[in-house]
């Protein structure tokens, strides 16, 4: 393989991979009725032809055909909202929103600590009321 065609391989935004799957992404409309589950869908249009990388990532479409403005606009929103869900589960997103939200282990220490001393406080109030 040419150096040249090496540069020219678009990599992944997320993890810089050069290997995609082609994936055919449909569009559904629902509203009919049907006594079989899923019967009352039916696509709307022929499917989007999308790259998707290893890791799950999309890479943002060049659609081979035509879309009106309304469609394009739709198919990015729906990229859009899985790109920040995908983004809200990653296990480093979790655990960061974890670290934020629940005392360090320093602090956990330093109220352990104080909860020791008032129940010394405590203890001896129970020894000696008079105090």
């Amino acid at each position: 393989m040419s150096e040249q065609t090496r540069q020219k391989r678009l990599p992944c935004r997320r993890c810089g991979g050069t290997h995609f799957q082609k994936a055919a992404f449909r569009q559904y409309v629902g509203g009919t009725y049907s006594a079989s589950p899923g019967g009352e869908l039916y696509e709307d249009g022929p499917p989007w032809q999308i790259l998707v990388c290893l890791c799950g990532e999309p890479l943002v479409p060049h659609v081979g055909r035509s879309l009106t403005l309304e469609q394009r606009k739709s198919l990015e929103e729906s990229l859009n909202k899985a790109f920040h869900f995908r983004r809200q589960t990653e296990l480093d997103t979790i655990r960061l929103r974890l670290l934020e939200e629940f005392p360090s282990r320093k602090e956990l220490e330093k109220l352990h600590e104080s909860v020791d001393t008032l129940m010394n406080v405590l203890q001896n109030l129970e020894k000696d009321p008079c105090k």
